[in-house]
């Protein structure tokens, strides 16, 4: 639940602030993202909603329980949505059928 939380701000912020890349938002602001989301989830709703949809439970005093770094969302992001995007593109690539020769070479 707690990367959820973090990517629902995120979702939010990308909303009010179109940005090109997740990489340009300060760490200051996701620094706060990641104290407001912990206090959050220690409460005990979070507990029930941990033991109803499951995944990861959340500790506050364990620090592999959730992210503690700005540079933890951003390898997330790296790892998990701009490599995803990289291979659609190459998909769409090789499935290219035109005359364009930069992308033919690709």
């Amino acid at each position: 639940m707690f990367i959820f939380i973090v990517l629902h701000r995120l979702d939010s912020y990308l909303k009010e602030n179109p940005i090109s890349s997740v990489f340009s938002i300060r760490k200051d602001i996701v620094s706060k993202w990641l104290d407001d989301v912990r206090l959050e989830c220690s409460g005990t709703e979070m507990s029930r909603l941990e033991a109803s949809y499951g995944g990861s439970p959340f500790h506050i005093d364990d620090a592999q329980t959730h992210w503690t770094e700005p540079s933890q969302l951003y390898t997330w992001w790296k790892n998990n949505i701009d490599r995803k995007s990289k291979f659609k593109v190459l998909q769409e690539d090789a499935r290219y059928d035109g005359s364009d020769i930069r992308k033919i070479q690709r």
